[in-house]
């Protein structure tokens, strides 16, 4: 958080998904085919070929003792771990779920607003999506726009939506997209421009401080008078 705090930094995290669809052809997640392109690009960006692990954090998962992570990790890591570098220091992949909530609380809150303090802010997001800047995370921004995306597939559309968001005169990208937002945040901070992969931070802290379900299993377009 202090890395993001600072100005400097973007943020692209690996969850789960991603690391399933960079190690694993043919796992699909529901809204986002697997490609070998996407694959290549995960893989890529996990290397950090080309990339300045000071303008970008990379986010690596907890390791969670339960039953699903447990899953993952026995699938994943004995490749994983081949193709993960040693000399970089990884930022929390988890710093946008409700794990962090949990453990930080309102001081976690506050480090987020913190964040965007004062900046414009471009939330790039699937048509339709849950994910709503609710005042109690956001307000904090100087100003708040959107840019929609393909809700499916996004990937496959990524080459037009980085040119798009290049013209967007936005302090800082905030990307909520699946695997696509980890490939803009590392290609927007190639270019110069900080991108964070929000995941599903408005959703987490609903989970929180709101009693709602865990952000997978609340409605795609939440009720708007909860924020």
């Amino acid at each position: 958080m202090a890395r993001l705090i600072d100005g400097t930094s973007s943020l692209a995290r690996f969850g789960d998904g991603e690391l399933l669809s960079m190690l694993r052809p043919g796992y699909d997640l529901y809204f986002q085919r697997t490609t070998p392109e996407l694959s290549a690009e995960l893989r890529s960006i996990w290397t950090m070929q080309d990339l300045d692990a000071v303008s970008l954090v990379l986010g690596f998962p907890d390791l969670s003792k339960g039953p699903y992570w447990s899953d993952v990790w026995a699938n994943a890591w004995p490749d994983l771990r081949l193709i993960t570098r040693t000399d970089i220091t990884y930022g929390n992949t988890h710093v946008t779920r409700p794990r962090f909530f949990h453990r930080l609380g309102k001081r976690g809150v506050d480090l987020w607003r913190q964040v965007w303090a004062d900046k414009s802010i471009c939330v790039v997001t699937g048509t339709g999506s849950r994910f709503v800047p609710i005042a109690e995370l956001f307000d904090s921004a100087a100003t708040v726009s959107r840019e929609d995306a393909p809700p499916t597939d996004a990937y496959d559309h990524v080459d037009a939506l980085e040119q798009r968001l290049l013209k967007v005169p936005a302090d800082i990208f905030l990307l909520s997209l699946g695997p696509t937002a980890t490939v803009l945040a590392a290609r927007l901070s190639r270019r110069g421009r900080r991108a964070i992969d929000i995941g599903h931070i408005t959703s987490s802290y609903r989970t929180v401080f709101l009693g709602d379900d865990r952000p997978e299993d609340q409605p795609v377009t939440p009720n708007a008078g909860r924020s």
